[in-house]
């Protein structure tokens, strides 16, 4: 076997990133319904409060969970 194909061999890969937790997910839940963000259209103070990026959110509230439209 080369050793250029060992050096690949012995490379690793990031995995997929682990799912979130119930935990975390709850208190995104929570902050949406009972908690307005100090800049009233700025959900990524959600985001940041939490300590996730937006597009987490994003797919917390794709489930269905919350429903926005009522907010």
């Amino acid at each position: 076997m080369s050793s250029v194909s060992m050096g690949l061999r012995a490379t690793t890969r990031p995995g997929r990133k682990k799912p979130l937790r119930a935990e975390v997910i709850a208190r995104v839940i929570e902050m949406t319904l009972r908690e307005k963000p100090s800049a009233a259209t700025q959900w990524s103070a959600l985001a940041k409060a939490v300590g996730l990026n937006d597009t987490s959110v994003q797919r917390i509230w794709a489930t269905g969970i919350v429903n926005l439209g009522s907010i």
